[in-house]
């Protein structure tokens, strides 16, 4: 893979993990698509959070919704910062303008905890 952010990547395999291979993406137009879940990727990018050197971490929401029409919204960092053990992960800011590789880092760990969160949902169900 080359350098950057692969968001088709990153998606790709945030699911295979998070589902355990039950669940593979297959990127098609939404016409032709034949799944049981859709995705919506709203917004990702990156915010200051108000700490030293202007702490950043990773931003993203993502609508899922299922056949039947039910829809789930998860926002990170938001619908995290509730959960035990959840530790806000940031960097300064410029150290993300000089070192993508730690806005990469960011954004996979953001998507990552974000399907997570789907999935487990969805097996306590």
């Amino acid at each position: 893979m080359s350098e950057g952010f692969n968001i088709e990547f990153t998606l790709k395999n945030a699911i295979m993990k998070a589902s355990d291979g039950a669940y593979q993406v297959d990127f098609k137009q939404a016409q032709e698509a034949k799944s049981s879940l859709d995705l919506k990727i709203v917004r990702y990018g990156f915010k200051t959070t108000g700490g030293p050197e202007d702490a950043t971490s990773a931003e993203l929401e993502v609508e899922f919704t299922r056949a039947e029409g039910e829809m789930v919204s998860i926002h990170f960092p938001d619908d995290f910062k509730t959960q035990e053990g959840f530790e806000l992960k940031t960097y300064p800011l410029e150290r993300l303008k000089k070192e993508g590789a730690l806005s990469v880092e960011l954004l996979d760990n953001a998507f990552n905890a974000v399907v997570d969160m789907y999935f487990l949902s969805r097996a306590e169900d």
